[in-house]
C-alpha cells in the first residue's frame, strides 16, 4: 500500500510515518522505481507504536522492546509507575488550587513559599523524576534551532553587502581587478556595513533582509524592539564568535559549532536576553533565497563586464580608439600609455613607476574613414638585432580589443566573446599571412634575413653572429570588413 493509504488507516500524519522510519521503528520495502511499498505487517507495526506512544512510551523504549531487548512487560510496568506518580502530583496540584480558592486568598497576599515547598517535597517523596514536565520550564526566551536557515539567511546579508559595496566599487569606480588586495578590501568593507547597517535595521524593524526572507525575527526579552546598543552587541557576537570574523578555518570552526548548538536546542552566546523566532519554514522562502542569490551575482557579472570592457563603442573616433586603448593597456598592466596624438608615451615620474626597456617598440598609427571614424590601424617593428619583439603581439591583443569595441553594446555584455574570437595560435610573425578575427581582417607582412622568430617573441641570429644586413620587420593591419 502507498503511505497515502497508511495515513488513512492509521490517522497517523506522513510526517510522523517518515519519523518513525528515520528513527528506525519501520523498514518499508522499496520498489524498484524506488517508491515505499507498505505491507499489512507495517499498518501493523504503526498500529503498536500509535499506542504506544500514546500511553507515553518514548522511542528509545519502544525501539528496545522491538529489537528484544527488553520485555514489554516492563516497559509497561516503568510507565505505569510514572504515571502513577504523576497522577499522584496532579491530585496534590488539584488540592492547592481547591484550598487557594477555598481561602479566597487575594494576589498581593499570597506567600508562595509554603505552598512551593509542600509541593516540591511530596514530588521528590514521590520518586518525580526531573523529565517530568512542569510549565515553568517551559518559559523560556524563545529562540530559533533551523541552522541552515539562520545560515543562510547570514549569507543573504552577507551577499547583500558585498553586492552593495561591488555596485560602488565595479558600477561607479569601474575597477575590475580581483586581485588578492581588492578581495581583502571587498571583505572589510562588506564586514563594516554590516556592523553600520544591521543593528539600525535590528533596532528598527526587528529583522533584516536575509531573515525577513527566511521568516526570523529579533525582539527584546519584553516583546519589544531591540535597543540600537542591544542590537549592535546581536551583529559584533553574531561575526566574532559565529562567523570568526570570516578568517578561513577559523569561520568553519565556529560556524561548526554554532551549528552543533542549534541542533543541541541550545541558545546561542550572542542571543542572551533576546528573543530569536521564525514565522514559518515555507518552502517558498528557499526558492526566493536561491533567485535573489542569481539575481545578485548575474547583476555583478554584468558590472564587472561593464568595469573591464573598453568605455567607447559603435562607431569609435579617433579619441574614441585612444580612450580604449589606454582601458585596456591599464588592465593587461602594459608600462606605457597613448598620447592624444596616438603616440606611446612612457609614464611619468609622479605614477612611481620606473622602466628601462630598449627592446624595440611597435609603432601604430591609426587611420580613419571619410566620416573620421577609426576604419582601422597599422602597427610596424623594425630591428636589426637580436632582442625580445613581444611588445608587437601585445599591443596587436590591445589594438584588436580597442577596435572590437564597437560590437561590444553599451554594458559590454560581448566583450569577453568578441576577445575570444582572436585566435593568437593562427598568427605566426616568422611569415606573412593574414587571418579573420570576428569583425576585423588582420594582416601581416614579415621580411627578414638572418634571423629565426622563436615564439612570436624572440629574434635569434640564423649564423654565429649578426651581420649589418641582417634584419626584421613586421608591419601588421587591422581592418573593419563590416
Amino acid at each position: 500500500m502507498t503511505v497515502k493509504e497508511l495515513e488513512e488507516k492509521t490517522g497517523l500524519a506522513r510526517a510522523n510515518i517518515r519519523y518513525y522510519e528515520q528513527q528506525g521503528l519501520l523498514t518499508p520495502a522499496r520498489r524498484e522505481n524506488g517508491y515505499r511499498e507498505y505491507s499489512d505487517e507495517d499498518l501493523q507495526t504503526l498500529q503498536k507504536i500509535k499506542l504506544l506512544r500514546h500511553l507515553g512510551l518514548s522511542i528509545e523504549t519502544i525501539g528496545a522492546v522491538q529489537r528484544g531487548a527488553q520485555p514489554l512487560s516492563k516497559a509497561l510496568q516503568a510507565r505505569e509507575k510514572e504515571l502513577s506518580r504523576e497522577v499522584a502530583m496532579l491530585e496534590r496540584e488539584k488540592t492547592v488550587c481547591r484550598e487557594l480558592q477555598q481561602r479566597q486568598i487575594a494576589y498581593d497576599a499570597l506567600e508562595p513559599k509554603v505552598y512551593l515547598a509542600e509541593l516540591e517535597r511530596e514530588e521528590a517523596a514521590a520518586g518525580n523524576l526531573p523529565f517530568i514536565p512542569r510549565p515553568e520550564k517551559k518559559d523560556l526566551i524563545q529562540s530559533v534551532y533551523h541552522p541552515w536557515r539562520r545560515y543562510f539567511a547570514r549569507y543573504f546579508d552577507m551577499s547583500l553587502y558585498s553586492f552593495l559595496w561591488g555596485f560602488v566599487w565595479i558600477g561607479i569606480f569601474h575597477i575590475g581587478d580581483t586581485g588578492v588586495g581588492t578581495t581583502l578590501l571587498n571583505w572589510l568593507v562588506s564586514m563594516l556595513l554590516m556592523l553600520l547597517i544591521e543593528p539600525l535595521l535590528l533596532s528598527r524593524f526587528g529583522t533584516t533582509p536575509g531573515k525577513a526572507l527566511f521568516g526570523l525575527h529579533v525582539s527584546a526579552v519584553s516583546g519589544g524592539k531591540l535597543t540600537c546598543g542591544e542590537a549592535g552587541r546581536w551583529t559584533r557576537g553574531a561575526i566574532y564568535s559565529g562567523q570568526g570574523l570570516n578568517i578561513p578555518f577559523v569561520n568553519l570552526w565556529c560556524g561548526w559549532k554554532s551549528y552543533c548548538r542549534c541542533r543541541a536546542g541550545e541558545a546561542q552566546p550572542w542571543e542572551a536576553d533576546i528573543n530569536y523566532t521564525i514565522r514559518d519554514t515555507k518552502i517558498w522562502r528557499g526558492i526566493a533565497f536561491i533567485a535573489l542569490e542569481s539575481l545578485m551575482f548575474a547583476a555583478l557579472v554584468v558590472l564587472l563586464l561593464h568595469a573591464v570592457a573598453p568605455p567607447c563603442y559603435g562607431a569609435l573616433s579617433r579619441a574614441d580608439y585612444i580612450e580604449n586603448v589606454n582601458h585596456i593597456a591599464a588592465q593587461a598592466e602594459y608600462g606605457r600609455r597613448m598620447d592624444e596624438d596616438g603616440n606611446w608615451t612612457l609614464p611619468s615620474a609622479g605614477d612611481g613607476i620606473l622602466i628601462w626597456d630598449d627592446s624595440p617598440k611597435a609603432i601604430q598609427a591609426i587611420k580613419t574613414d571619410e566620416s573620421g571614424c577609426v576604419a582601422g590601424v597599422t602597427l610596424s617593428l623594425f630591428t636589426d638585432r637580436e632582442t625580445w619583439i613581444g611588445d608587437l603581439p601585445v599591443q596587436m591583443v590591445i589594438a584588436y580589443g580597442a577596435l572590437s569595441a564597437r560590437e561590444n553594446g553599451p554594458v559590454g555584455l560581448r566583450y569577453y566573446a568578441v576577445m575570444k574570437a582572436y585566435r593568437s595560435a593562427d598568427i605566426d610573425l616568422s611569415r606573412s599571412g593574414s587571418t579573420q578575427c570576428g569583425t576585423i581582417q588582420i594582416q601581416w607582412d614579415v621580411e627578414r634575413q638572418g634571423f629565426d622568430v622563436w615564439e612570436n617573441t624572440w629574434l635569434s641570429s640564423t649564423g654565429n653572429t649578426a651581420e649589418e644586413s641582417d634584419y626584421y620587420t613586421c608591419t601588421v593591419t587591422m581592418t573593419y570588413t563590416v
